[in-house]
């Protein structure tokens, strides 16, 4: 599997954010995001999977095992609600 950084570019443009707002939705340096977008350094499968989750996408398009951008699974999350 390798990290294919043409399909961030995509996903992000997708989602019609710059990079600097990429980075700040995935807390990261501007200049870090930039160079998995641009290929100069492939992230960790961790971080792939964080990216998918923030982006509302797969691990599997993002390694490039498939050409369906839609999230294969969906993670929910619950708050308690307080009765303040």
């Amino acid at each position: 599997m390798k990290f294919q950084p043409q399909k961030l570019k995509v996903i992000r443009e997708q989602l019609g954010i710059t990079k600097a707002e990429a980075a700040r939705r995935l807390n990261m340096s501007a200049m870090g995001y930039g160079r998995y977008e641009s290929g100069e350094r492939a992230p960790s499968f961790q971080t792939v999977s964080f990216i998918a989750q923030q982006f509302g996408t797969s691990v599997e398009y993002l390694y490039g095992e498939t050409e369906i951008a839609d999230p294969s699974s969906v993670t929910i999350s619950a708050e308690r609600i307080s009765d303040e």
